[in-house]
């Protein structure tokens, strides 16, 4: 068998391969695609000729392929629409170079997403594109201007829906390192056609430009905000854009920014006239990546642009033109180097709540870097006059620093000066509101200067959680006056300072003042919550001065500190020193209950008038203690100059009317010269001293009680009107007396007891009124007795007294015992009082009823007791006379019996009777005289009511009684040497058979006209007046001796009176005058006179002119 075609035949049959390099029938086609693809590129060679010559003749309009462009839009991004209005390409050949860009430009475009969140519209865009990019179907801009430019966008949702919102977030990043991207190759020098870089680059490394007019950036509200008040609910736009970005030939960027901030709300009202800020902006970047940032923003009319965006009411709205610069230098790591913000303003105002603080000018300079920031000194705020005062300035500095922990920002203020009047002005209202309106009206005058106050505000270093962390500082005050607690007397004349303390409380410190006459130092007032509605003042005042000042204070109303204390309380002298802590709040209504106060008060020499029953209080060094629910004092004081300890307790809190508001514990120590140097009588019962404990506890109701001891020793206790004296053993007094208010409602426990003595005394109501004082019992030595003593229920009822019992002892007040007669009787001082005018002056009546069984007088020279006995009677006094008297007794030891009445007659007359069948013991056993024994007295009377002097007129008889040693009678018989009569007056008397004496009082004058007494053996006449109140006679009268057988021719009818002129006379008789005090009067007898018959008598009877008394005897 032959070997195939094609086969080796040396391969002994092996099969060829199909390639055999001698054959080449390959080489046509492939010659074939050669010529095409010469011819194709010649065809594009040519076709882009000619392409470069059409463009080089103008723009070619591309509008035709819109609507496909749109369609692939749709496709590649469905959720947006976007719409063009017209495209174009041109180029400018190669005129100026290979390296020219292709010019791309479209009008009115406008692009939408279907959520309407975001919104881009422009008039006119122009994109330089590079050649050479272009051609590889990369889109490289050169250049790039916008012109009409109209963004919209909507505000992102809140931060915790784009947190659950991935989609966000992821978009936000991507955005985010665009950015980045962006900006590390705009860092890099611009590039050309010559040098092509990797695709990713390529579309921006030839950007060298991008320029922006007449654009605008709208900020539609978040979803679901739209129509709410503020910016939240605004549409904010930044219009009238302006922009310029260059990129240097070495790299970095340059620009110019320039816009005008307003509101899309429609067209902006009048009064919002220049409300529109502008704002510039030029930065610079180094290919480095080091920015430089200039701005610069004005504002004409803040208050305007506020009102047109409606931001809140509430927050402050300046009326000043204001301009912001700033300079910023910031490191490719986005590290800010430097910057300077330099804020200023001209005049006008910071609208505040309704009111307007008054700007001057304003001033702000801040530098710092990344992690520093400083406030320049030269910082300021100069505000405009209030009033004719220099206006203050406010000064600012500071210093701030933030770390990899922590964020703090220091910040000085500086006050020069400001007039306390003008505060209020400056005082923003609703800060502190209740602050400001007590400042206002409490604190006047003065001012306060050189301030310096410190704020700290603390955060983390990613500017979260910053807030106001300490605040300190002062500002010293002269010359103010502060009305710290009306209506009391203002503090004036305070020096001190105004002083910040931490965050939420001011202090008003006072070094020193004055408060009328009071000295204040030290003080203060401290008014915190300043954050809050309401604020709370604490009051520290520390007070010396009078003590009438500080009850003024701790008597405020508001106070009611001394609402409690059981008596007024009159201050006439004492110093004090103290401190009063007050809190309340600082508003208009506050009540009683929200003040709290504490004081503490050292009284030294306090002196109170008429502080218990018309005594005062001296000496007083007390200290007092006081809170709103209670004051408590105690100390040492003289009452009525009786030195004591005192301690009061007082409870301010509600409670039932039986509550015990204050106890009021006085011990004490006075003998009598103490008492009596305060005018307590003791009538001589007390010798020495004695100690006293008094407790008062007053009630809520009204009621108070005071309950009294007195101990001592019996022996310091004597009676001398009952000759009286104790023993041994102690001595107690008690007594309990009830008050409602002032008047006394119960009188009980009244008892004094010891081994000699006793007395119990209890008291009668009628209702509230005190009726009776009834003794149960009175011994003491002698004296055993009750009785009682009614209190009227008007003033027209009279008082009526009761007493009662076995024995009323009054020796001491009539007389001790005498070892002798005396020679001369002691003159009574009760007669000067009888018929005077002061005893017919009104007073209250009263009626006495009298059952004694004895009434004891004393003792008699030989130890004989004086008394009377069976004593039983009423009297009735009707407030200006004794009306009715009714008494009666027996004199002992004769047993005869006494009567005296009153009885009342008409025609305004009042008849008197007195009859005693022993008035020699009557007078005797009253220690009255005892020269008189035996004598039945009969005296009859009338007075005459009708005459303002009520005079007595009536007659005296008495018979049967003798004359015993009576001086001024024995002196007369001695001048007749009649010394047998005066012997029998030393021995068993002178005998008198009947005196017969009629008499007239008025006027504190006896009168006696014809007064006449006669025995056998003696008669006597008498004829003149006693003055009562000088205890003297002027008496002229005759001696009769042998009166039975010298008066008979008296007798005689027809001539006796020849012999007898006067009546009781004789035919020999002596003339005599008594003239001189009643003890000791000069007595003149006329011896001639006794030798003349009786109508010679007168002859021989005058007394030598001029001579007013009679010599002692003659």
């Amino acid at each position: 068998m032959t070997a195939p075609d094609g086969q080796d035949p040396a391969s002994g049959g092996a099969r060829k391969p199909w390639f055999h390099p001698r054959r080449w029938w390959w080489k046509y086609p492939l010659d074939a695609l050669i010529i095409l693809v010469e011819w194709g590129f010649l065809a594009v060679a040519i076709a882009s000729a000619i392409f470069a010559w059409r463009l080089a003749q103008g723009p070619v309009d591309l509008s035709w392929a819109l609507p496909r462009l749109t369609r692939i839009v749709a496709v590649a991004a469905p959720t947006i629409d976007a719409e063009v209005g017209h495209l174009a390409l041109a180029w400018n050949g190669f005129k100026q170079g290979p390296d020219q860009p292709l010019r791309v430009t479209s009008d009115d475009i406008n692009v939408v997403d279907n959520a309407h969140d975001r919104s881009l519209g422009l008039d006119h865009l122009g994109v330089d594109l590079s050649m050479g990019w272009a051609a590889h179907g990369v889109f490289a801009p050169r250049v790039v201007t916008l012109d009409g430019l109209q963004l919209t966008m909507r505000r992102a949702p809140p931060a915790q829906q784009i947190a659950e919102n991935t989609a966000e977030q992821a978009r936000a990043t991507d955005l985010r390192q665009t950015l980045r991207d962006i900006i590390a190759v705009l860092r890099q020098p611009p590039q050309s056609d010559k040098h092509l870089l990797p695709v990713k680059d390529a579309q921006l490394s030839e950007l060298r430009r991008v320029t922006l007019t007449h654009g605008s950036v709208t900020l539609q509200p978040a979803s679901g905000a739209e129509g709410q008040a503020g910016l939240v609910g605004r549409a904010l736009q930044i219009g009238e854009m302006s922009a310029t970005i260059v990129r240097g030939d070495a790299g970095g960027l340059t620009g110019q920014v320039a816009a005008v901030l307003a509101s899309r709300a429609g067209p902006l009202p009048p009064q919002t006239a220049g409300a529109r800020p502008s704002l510039q902006v030029s930065f610079t970047e180094t290919p480095q990546g080091d920015v430089a940032v200039q701005t610069a923003a004005a504002l004409d009319n803040p208050a305007g642009m506020m009102a047109a965006i409606q931001l809140p009411g509430d927050l402050p709205v300046p009326s000043f033109p204001l301009q912001v610069k700033t300079e910023l230098d910031a490191s490719a790591a986005a590290v800010v180097t430097s910057f300077r913000v330099a804020v200023s303003a001209g005049a006008g105002g910071l609208l505040i709540n309704g009111a307007s603080i008054p700007i001057a000018s304003l001033g702000l300079l801040l530098t710092g870097d990344e992690n520093n920031l400083a406030i320049d000194p030269s910082s300021h705020i100069a505000l405009a006059a209030v009033s004719a005062q220099p206006p203050p300035t406010i000064a600012f500095s500071g210093q701030g620093k933030r770390t990899d922990r922590t964020l703090g920002l220091t910040i000085g203020l500086g006050l020069d000066h400001l007039a306390s009047d003008d505060l209020p002005s400056y005082w923003p209202p609703g800060f502190a509101d209740g602050a400001r309106k007590w400042i206002k009206a409490q604190v006047k005058d003065g001012s306060v200067h050189d301030g310096h106050f410190q704020f700290v505000v603390t955060g983390n270093p990613d500017f979260s959680n910053i807030g106001l962390t300490g605040v300190s500082g002062s500002l010293p005050a002269t010359g103010l006056t502060v009305a710290w607690l009306p209506p009391l007397p203002p503090m004036t004349k305070v020096n001190g300072a105004i002083t910040l303390q931490g965050m939420d409380a001011i202090k008003i410190g006072v070094t020193n003042a004055v408060q009328g006459d009071q000295a204040i130092t030290n003080s203060g007032i401290v008014i915190t919550g300043l954050s809050a509605k309401d604020q709370i003042g604490s009051i520290t005042v520390n007070l010396s001065g009078p003590v009438a000042s500080a009850v003024a204070i701790i008597s405020q109303p508001r106070l009611h500190l001394l609402k409690a204390l059981p008596v007024p309380l009159t201050v006439t002298g004492g110093s004090f020193q103290g401190s009063l802590s007050l809190s309340l709040p600082l508003d208009d209504n506050v009540t009683t209950g929200q003040i709290k106060m504490q004081t503490h008060d050292v009284i030294q020499n306090l002196i109170l008038s008429d502080l218990l029953l018309g005594r005062n209080l001296t000496k007083g060094n007390l200290t007092i203690d006081a809170t709103m629910n209670g004051l408590t004092m105690n100390g040492t004081a003289a009452l009525a100059g009786i030195p004591a300890t005192a301690v009061l307790v007082t409870d301010f809190n509600a409670g039932p009317p039986s509550k015990v508001i204050a106890t009021l514990k006085v011990k004490a120590q006075a003998d009598e010269t103490q008492l009596a140097a305060a005018d307590i009588p003791t009538g001589g019962i007390l010798k020495g001293a004695a100690d006293l404990n008094l407790t008062l506890a007053a009630q809520n109701g009204g009621r108070t009680d005071i309950n009294a001891t007195i101990t001592l020793p019996e022996s310091r206790l004597s009676v001398g009107q009952i000759a009286w004296a104790g023993g041994a053993g102690t001595a107690t007094a008690t007594a309990h007396v009830a008050l409602q208010g002032s008047r006394i409602i119960a009188l009980d426990d009244l008892a004094l007891t010891g081994p000699g003595l006793a007395l119990k005394v209890r008291s009668g109501f009628t209702g509230s009124r005190l009726s009776t004082v009834t003794i149960d019992a009175l011994q003491l030595g002698r004296t055993d007795l009750h009785g009682s003593f009614g209190l009227p229920a008007a003033k027209t009822d009279p008082y009526v007294i009761v007493i009662a019992g076995p024995a009323l002892d009054l020796s001491g007040i009539f007389g001790p015992a005498k070892k002798a007669a005396p020679s001369v009787k002691p003159a009574n001082s009760a007669l000067s009082q009888i018929s005077s005018p002061d005893e017919f002056k009104p007073h209250p009546p009263w009626r006495a009823t009298v059952n004694l069984d004895r009434i004891i007088f004393g003792k008699t020279a030989d130890g004989t007791t004086r008394e009377l006995d069976r004593v039983r009677g009423t009297v009735v006094n009707d407030g200006v006379v004794v009306r009715s008297a009714d008494v009666s007794l027996t004199v002992a030891p004769s047993g005869a019996a006494s009567h005296l009445t009153v009885v009342p007659q008409p025609n305004q007359a009042r008849q008197v009777r007195l009859t005693s069948g022993d008035f020699g013991g009557l007078l005797r056993a009253t220690n009255a005289y005892d020269a008189i024994a035996g004598g039945v007295l009969d005296i009859s009377g009338a007075y005459d009511d009708s005459r303002p002097n009520h005079p007595l007129t009536g007659n005296a008889e008495m018979d049967k009684f003798s004359l015993g040693d009576a001086p001024t009678v024995a002196k007369m018989l001695q001048a007749m040497t009649l010394y047998g009569v005066v012997d029998l007056m030393h021995g068993p008397g002178l005998f008198f058979s009947k005196m017969v004496a009629p008499f007239h009082l008025a006027d504190r004058r006896l009168d006696l006209h014809e007064a006449r007494a006669y025995s056998a053996s003696l008669g006597l006449t008498a004829d003149g007046s006693v003055d009562l109140p000088r205890n003297n006679f002027d008496i002229q009268g005759t001696i009769v001796p042998a009166y039975f057988f010298n008066s008979l021719l008296g007798h005689i009818p027809l001539i006796g009176k020849l012999f007898s002129p006067e009546k009781g006379g004789g035919l020999f008789a002596a003339k005599f005058q008594l003239v001189g005090p009643i003890n000791n009067p000069a007595v003149h007898v006329n011896a001639l006179s006794m030798i003349a018959p009786g109508f010679l008598r007168d002859l021989f009877n005058h007394r030598p002119q001029g001579q007013t008394s009679a010599p002692s005897q003659k």
